[in-house]
């Protein structure tokens, strides 16, 4: 990947502007720990589970209810036992608890929130709540991707959907497609 500097008069090594530098810092960060051990990684996982869980106790009132009801307490790390007793957070929960599932507050370095919708495969739409940090994630996760599959991020990217019959059409007879 190729950084354009953000420092006037330097092009190598660049100098990323603040976003950047946060997009490579969590790509390290992904790096290094896809060779953590299985024991690492649950530890990093509840350790972030724990600090969601606190802050969804006292703002979320869906997830409040039932991180109750699975015996979770407040102020505590989150257990693998509770975590296994929390049930699966399906479609319809979001659709039919849009209100109960806000926060009553974000905390402030997470950035603004925007709403976003889905109408997915069922073509009922849902919503949600995203914060700017949100978006972060979302961008070193997909530039992961990238890495991994060995796609240029400069380059103009398309995404088809939904194209199963042209691209099984494109692989029966490649040459009908100019």
């Amino acid at each position: 990947m190729r950084l354009k500097s953000s420092l006037p008069g330097v092009a190598w090594p660049a100098f990323p502007n603040d976003r950047a530098a946060i997009l490579l810092a969590l790509l390290r960060q992904y790096e290094e720990s896809q060779w953590w051990s299985p024991a690492q990684l649950r530890n990093a996982q509840f350790l972030q589970l724990s600090l969601l869980a606190n802050h969804a106790v006292r703002t979320v009132p869906f997830h409040a209810e039932r991180l109750s009801k699975a015996g979770f307490t407040p102020g505590r790390p989150m257990t693998p036992e509770v975590w296994n007793r929390l049930p699966v957070l399906t479609r319809g929960d979001v659709r039919d608890g849009e209100e109960l599932l806000k926060a009553s507050f974000y905390p402030p370095a997470f950035g603004e929130t925007v709403t976003a919708s889905s109408g997915g495969s069922t073509g009922v739409p849902v919503r949600v709540l995203k914060t700017k940090l949100d978006g972060i994630l979302w961008k070193a996760a997909h530039l992961r991707e990238f890495q991994w599959n060995g796609i240029d991020p400069g380059l103009e990217i398309a995404n088809l959907r939904g194209a199963t019959a042209f691209m099984n059409a494109v692989r029966k007879r490649p040459d009908a497609i100019e």
